[in-house]
């Protein structure tokens, strides 16, 4: 699956309930298969991620752990709203803190 790009799409209940954006699994997948992009469709949202550096499992998962803190940090601190999307604010921070990683919408 090296280089191969990868669509999938995140089911959504309710208009409100748009979906969120990537989660741990996706990013792992990438990681495991070495896949080029992928893209997310859940709702109206469209984000799209590629990794352009190699990067192990391992290395990912504490990546997302450490974001994931520092989202939890921002709820509790009311700098996120109650009802944010958790994996996307978790991306979010990756983007800047995980070297080689690209994310945005499409």
């Amino acid at each position: 699956m090296r280089g191969s790009i990868s669509v999938h799409n995140h089911v959504v209940s309710t208009r409100e309930n748009m979906g969120d954006s990537f989660s741990l699994d996706d990013l792992l997948f990438a990681v495991k298969n070495r896949t080029s992009k992928q893209y997310l469709v859940s709702g109206e949202r469209r984000d799209v991620f590629e990794f352009i550096e190699s990067r192990t499992e391992n290395e990912l998962e504490k990546a997302w752990n450490d974001a994931r803190h520092i989202v939890w940090e921002k709820s509790l601190l009311g700098k996120i709203r109650y009802d944010f999307w958790e994996q996307e604010e978790i991306v979010k921070i990756l983007k800047n803190i995980f070297g080689g990683f690209n994310y945005g919408r499409f």
